[in-house]
């Protein structure tokens, strides 16, 4: 059985509303002792973020409402539907991810933490990210094994700045997020 992901999300604005342009920010913060270096990319209407610490890249393709994250150390890519309430296109958030063994509970968390679990259950065609997908999404998940992710179930919690500010003074980044993905 495959190790398991578990994805938090930070948040910064990049807006990707109006006129859709080529926009790219870089990101650099130390969390949990280790050192991430992101960059989040806007072409049009699709957002990318890349944790290079990490290997995962993650779209948020706004216009065809479709949430897709490539692990690029197994060549796994996962689909969703890109749930806009929770992924605000002002807001949009960079990304750390880490596996995590099956066995692994999701207990106690901040309570600035909105836990959301999917599954991949099913897998997908090879050609669905060529037939479906924009041109970016396409580059990255052609030719790849991938899975439809389905949610199972949340714990919805209100974001609490104050907890973040307390956890994390000198950098001014809120956790909005947090996926686990299970996979047989």
């Amino acid at each position: 059985m495959a190790p398991s992901l578990f994805i938090g999300f930070l948040l910064v604005t990049l807006s990707t509303s109006a006129t859709p342009l080529n926009k790219l920010q870089h990101l650099r913060y130390k969390l949990d002792g280790a050192m991430h270096d992101e960059t989040a990319e806007v072409r049009k209407t699709v957002v990318t973020l890349t944790d290079n610490y990490e290997g995962f890249v993650v779209m948020l393709d706004y216009h065809r409402n479709l949430l897709t994250i490539k692990n690029t150390t197994d060549q796994t890519c996962f689909f969703s539907r890109l749930d806009k309430d929770r992924f605000n296109e002002k807001d949009v958030s960079p990304v750390f991810v880490t596996e995590v063994p099956n066995s692994f509970v999701i207990g106690k968390t901040e309570p600035d933490v909105e836990i959301i679990v999917l599954s991949a259950k099913e897998r997908i065609p090879t050609d669905f990210a060529v037939l479906t997908s924009d041109v970016t999404v396409a580059e990255q998940c052609t030719g790849l094994t991938s899975y439809w992710l389905v949610e199972e179930s949340t714990g919805q919690r209100s974001l609490d700045p104050t907890a973040v500010a307390k956890r994390w003074p000198k950098i001014k980044i809120k956790i909005k997020i947090c996926i686990k993905i299970e996979r047989d």
